[in-house]
């Protein structure tokens, strides 16, 4: 959705219909927002020029299991997926979580 034909609110009423998100980990408003609703949280790495205090907050949070990265919902640690979308998109995960490559 373009941001530009966002409505007030919108995304707030996304995040609450969603029983995950996966949000970048350099995105600390979206990992906020994503927090806040209620959803479980995936982080999607991003390369880290620096240790700073994004970094440090979405390390502390996966410590504390209050977020989980693409590796641990690779290895099975990921909500039980209800439907075929939500397999594909574990399946996605594994492979990016694995390092495979395929063309």
């Amino acid at each position: 959705m373009p941001v530009a034909q966002t409505p007030a609110g919108w995304l707030n009423e996304q995040l609450q219909q969603a029983s995950q998100v996966w949000v970048t980990e350099d995105s600390m408003s979206m990992l906020h927002e994503a927090l806040t609703a209620g959803a479980q949280v995936g982080v999607l790495p991003v390369p880290r020029l620096r240790a700073d205090r994004i970094t440090a907050a979405v390390d502390q949070w996966r410590a504390q299991g209050l977020v989980q990265s693409v590796q641990q919902a690779g290895a099975g640690q990921a909500t039980v997926w209800d439907n075929a979308a939500d397999r594909a998109a574990a399946w996605l995960l594994a492979q990016l979580a694995s390092g495979e490559q395929r063309t």
